[in-house]
């Protein structure tokens, strides 16, 4: 699976993406009305989608590494809002978030290697609308 966000390919050396995780967050109001057997709940109808994942990516040297860890939440960002594809390859399906900004990113730099944490907020995926 090929995980782009923008133009940028996350996943470009080919690493496998893991601990995939979606989850979608709801804003709800509560009023307790006097008198009342239960309370009542309003959706506000702005639903949000978070999208989880990591990539792990062997670097050429620890210097490379550290300065990935350093830059790439920044270059992220600088992106933002643009549409997160997860692009499965067997069967062939593009999966599309749009309006998808860059909520959390960890990196985690070990020697030559790096260990990224994302979290995108983003809408509904264009065909679960």
């Amino acid at each position: 699976m090929k995980i782009k966000f923008s133009q940028k390919i996350l996943n470009a050396g080919g690493e496998i993406v893991k601990n995939l995780s979606v989850e979608t967050r709801r804003q709800s109001q509560t009023e307790y009305a006097i008198g009342a057997e239960s309370a009542l709940i309003f959706d506000r109808g702005n639903a949000r989608v978070f999208a989880a994942f990591e990539i792990e990516r062997a670097h050429a040297s620890e210097a490379d590494a550290a300065a990935f860890a350093a830059t790439h939440a920044h270059e992220l960002s600088l992106m933002s809002p643009a549409t997160l594809a997860f692009d499965a390859e067997s069967p062939r399906k593009t999966i599309e978030f749009e309006d998808a900004a860059l909520a959390k990113l960890r990196v985690d730099a070990d020697a030559a290697s790096t260990n990224a944490r994302y979290e995108f907020a983003a809408r509904y995926p264009k065909d679960a609308q």
